[in-house]
């Protein structure tokens, strides 16, 4: 695999001039190729997200990609990839916009089509076109365990993160974005690490999400 070229080697087999350009000067140079069949470039990003409300959506990044494949035909394709956990600074930004493309050319080799969204974690890809199957949307706080794309509370922020001691699986807990809580995040994690022990207790597996008491 080829990656952070500056004149595309698929583009050069094929006798063009492989020459990349992005929409911003600021963009980090994200570029793969396996230099034969496609090549993948981070076109912009990572860019603040709008939200239907008109202001920017809280914890969430984008970055566009586009690529071109031999068996899709000669025209690029846009791909966009939302960081649902972007890191705290520009570099760690840049790092999970080159974990995430990857991914992605790992699926360009194998001849798979990308879907126009996808969403990453810092270590998951999922397709957002795909999207949920359940949004929960209650008043009081909430825990949602990470790594799954069953549920989502986009109306939710993200408070804490909790890990269960005994199995080691991950959940965010927040708050309603709105209305807030009446309890504190160190209180909300304390009743989730209770649910989860109990959960052991009585061996059933974890669910997917928690209402916690307010």
């Amino acid at each position: 695999m080829f990656r952070n070229f500056t004149a595309c080697p698929h583009c050069a087999a094929k006798g063009l001039p492989g020459q990349l350009w992005k929409i911003e000067e600021r963009t980090p140079s994200i570029t793969l190729s396996d230099g034969k069949s496609f090549h993948l470039i981070l076109l912009s990003g990572p860019d603040l997200v709008p939200a239907p409300s008109g202001g920017l959506r809280a914890n969430r990044l984008v970055g566009q990609f586009s690529y071109v494949h031999d068996n899709f035909g000669t025209e690029p394709y846009r791909v966009a990839v939302l960081l649902t956990r972007p890191g705290e600074n520009f570099r760690q930004d840049t790092a999970q916009l080159e974990q995430a493309a990857l991914k992605l050319a790992e699926l360009l080799e194998h001849g798979t089509p990308l879907s126009p969204e996808y969403g990453f974690d810092g270590d998951i890809l999922w397709d957002l076109s795909a999207g949920y199957r359940r949004k929960l949307r209650p008043l009081c706080p909430l825990a949602i365990k990470q790594n799954q794309h069953e549920v989502h509370a986009p109306g939710h922020d993200t408070r804490v993160e909790v890990t269960c001691d005994t199995c080691g699986d991950k959940f965010y807990v927040g708050f309603n974005r709105i209305y807030g809580a009446r309890t504190t995040p160190e209180a909300s994690a304390k009743k989730l690490e209770a649910l989860l022990a109990e959960d052991h207790r009585a061996g059933r597996p974890h669910v997917n999400a928690y209402e916690l008491p307010d």
